[in-house]
């Protein structure tokens, strides 16, 4: 038996009990009698469908006109380094010039060890030795007597009684006979001098190596140079200038010997060696 309602469809296997069919009311509703369900299920009339609601309408845009389309710039080709000619070469640079040597300084007067002959050393000024003074003295010894002895008597006098210019004169006149070298060793008294001078100056090594060579004509230069400054009270440059003048007579008959003194260009004035 086939399901004659929506009844027997939910409920195919329930008994069939037969309901009483009611007229139904006109509510617009449509009753089915179903035999297996004892209340009434009232069916929904089926809803119409609904229209599908538009979708909004988007307004386009009117279309954008083509940007105009950029010009083609052709770059010029370069030519292979083959077609350019030699004589497009870049010039030269200029050689830069050398520069300037310094302009050459005025070289240093130093003092040296090695002196000069005598006649180049020093200026053209003579030294005390070729004052008026002196020269009179020399006058005088040349009239009355210059023999070696008076000599040396007149020379040691003139230091007691401190007579620069008859003391200058003797010591001129030895050193032109050559027996300035021969006063350690001929006359005592001025080797007992040199000798008292070491003392006073408690230089006794100094004294020792002079009794031992006093003739080394090294000590004939100290006892020069004692007798010029400390006997005549000369300055050390005068003296050295006299000590310069009376080696130069000396060297004329003994070429051999060391020079006692020398000119200092610097301080522009004579300077004993050591």
């Amino acid at each position: 038996k086939k399901p004659t309602s929506t009844a027997d469809a939910l409920a195919p296997n329930s008994p069939t009990v037969p309901i009483a069919k009611q007229v139904s009311q006109p509510t617009g509703e449509r009753v089915v009698s179903a035999p297996s369900i004892k209340k009434n299920i009232v069916v929904p009339s089926p809803t119409p469908p609904q229209a599908a609601s538009p979708r909004p309408v988007v307004p386009q845009s009117a279309p954008q006109p083509a940007a105009p389309a950029k010009p083609k710039v052709e770059l010029p080709v370069t030519p292979p380094l083959s077609h350019i000619q030699q004589s497009e070469t870049k010039p030269p640079l200029p050689k830069p010039q050398p520069p300037l040597p310094p302009s050459p300084k005025p070289p240093l007067s130093v003092p040296s060890t090695k002196v000069a002959p005598v006649s180049s050393i020093g200026p053209s000024q003579s030294s005390l030795l070729e004052s008026a003074p002196v020269q009179a003295e020399q006058q005088r010894f040349a009239t009355s007597s210059s023999a070696p002895e008076k000599l040396r008597d007149a020379l040691f006098q003139a230091l007691n009684q401190h007579s620069q210019a008859t003391a200058l004169a003797a010591l001129h006149l030895l050193a032109k006979q050559g027996e300035l070298l021969q006063l350690l060793k001929t006359d005592s008294r001025f080797y007992y001098l040199l000798a008292n001078y070491y003392r006073t100056q408690h230089n006794l090594n100094a004294l020792k190596d002079f009794h031992m060579s006093f003739a080394n004509p090294h000590y004939v230069r100290e006892l020069v140079r004692y007798i010029l400054e400390v006997a005549l009270k000369l300055s050390s440059s005068e003296a050295a200038h006299v000590a310069v003048d009376l080696l130069s007579m000396l060297k004329q008959r003994s070429p051999d010997l060391e020079h006692w003194g020398y000119y200092d260009e610097r301080s522009q004035k004579y300077k004993w060696l050591p």
